[in-house]
């Protein structure tokens, strides 16, 4: 009686029990999962080839992005326009302000270097063989993580939008492909987790977004940046920052980038898949993180922020790509944005709980 009381709680996959069996067969997968990557890269090639066959890329990037109204950035945000320019020199000069601590890379950019405190994570490494915490020194995978999240890259194109000087689009070509060159599917430092993929990713797509009426932007080079999207596409499915119980801004990430390169790739089936299961569990996770009150279940109004960011950009691009929004998603919106707005009066205090 006993053992039949076990069988039954491992066949129920609603089940901690199967959950944890579940992440074990999932564990000796992945010593296999590294000898597949050639395979992806052969399924990545071939969807690209048929999606470039199949769509006018610029056109449909504008109308999935809602791209239309770029012509009004220079007029709608003439006052930040010296600002943003300025920023965009520092990084055509490869100086980069993050985490507090300041670099300029003569030459090239060193995409492995963890710049305060000179560590270099040794290239063309299988991901999951990089040890990423070291609790006995003051090395931080941060560094390069974050400069691989390439946030500068909207900055290179909103400099673009202003200027038209094609100076920016050389920057943003040459950066992205040594990028890409130097950090192979699978094969850096920067591959070790999911939510800077994500961001990553999106932040390719709006920067390239930016620069889709340069000439400077070949057919080559939009083949290649979609290749690399494609496998973004692949590694944030099959490595879901996903917990049993509570997940958290992490796996909203997740989805949020597997939502937008779901929606560029649709018509093939795998990203079809993509965006299918995305929507379904971004709508369940903002239902679980976000309380009835507004705020993130977190509590630290930092996230909280990058919640926000992370659900509004999601369902402004679904909206805008004719998905039904459910009212109760709108309504849990708003109380955040009520939330934001509470926290940060200038009688207001803002707490901030967490890192």
């Amino acid at each position: 009686m006993k053992n039949k009381f076990h069988i039954q709680k491992i066949l129920n996959l609603n089940d901690r029990y199967a959950f944890f069996l579940i992440k074990s067969f999932k564990k000796i997968f992945l010593i296999f999962e590294k000898y597949h990557i050639t395979f992806d890269k052969f399924q990545a090639n071939k969807a690209v080839k048929h999606y470039l066959q199949t769509n006018d890329f610029p056109i449909l990037l504008k109308n999935r992005l809602s791209l239309s109204d770029l012509t009004d950035f220079p007029t709608i945000f003439r006052q930040s326009k010296d600002s943003i320019i300025e920023e965009a020199q520092m990084y055509l000069q490869h100086t980069f302000s993050l985490l507090g601590t300041e670099v300029t890379f003569k030459g090239k950019i060193d995409w492995h270097l963890d710049f305060n405190s000179g560590y270099h994570w040794k290239k063309n490494t299988y991901y999951k063989k990089y040890q990423q915490v070291e609790i006995n020194n003051n090395i931080d995978v941060k560094y390069p993580r974050e400069l691989s999240r390439c946030h500068h890259f909207l900055v290179l194109g909103q400099a673009y939008l202003f200027t038209e000087d094609e100076k920016y689009t050389i920057e943003f070509i040459d950066q992205i492909s040594d990028w890409i060159s130097e950090n192979p599917y699978k094969k850096s430092i920067n591959w070790g987790c999911s939510m800077d993929v994500a961001i990553r990713a999106s932040n390719w797509i709006f920067a390239l977004g930016m620069f889709l009426n340069s000439p400077k932007i070949s057919s080559g080079f939009i083949q290649k940046i979609l290749f690399s999207l494609y496998l973004h596409g692949k590694y944030i499915y099959g490595n879901p920052e996903k917990n049993y119980l509570q997940n958290h801004n992490h796996f909203l990430a997740d989805l949020a980038g597997q939502i937008l390169l779901g929606l560029i790739f649709k018509e093939m089936q795998d990203p079809k898949l993509w965006l299918e299961d995305g929507i379904y569990s971004f709508y369940k996770e903002i239902r679980s993180q976000i309380l009835p009150s507004g705020p993130s279940y977190e509590r630290s109004t930092n996230y909280h922020r990058l919640v926000t960011e992370l659900i509004t950009y999601s369902v402004i691009i679904l909206k805008n790509n004719k998905f039904q929004i459910p009212q109760d998603i709108l309504y849990r919106l708003h109380q955040m944005f009520l939330f934001i707005m509470n926290y940060t009066k200038p009688d207001k205090m803002t707490p901030v709980i967490g890192d």
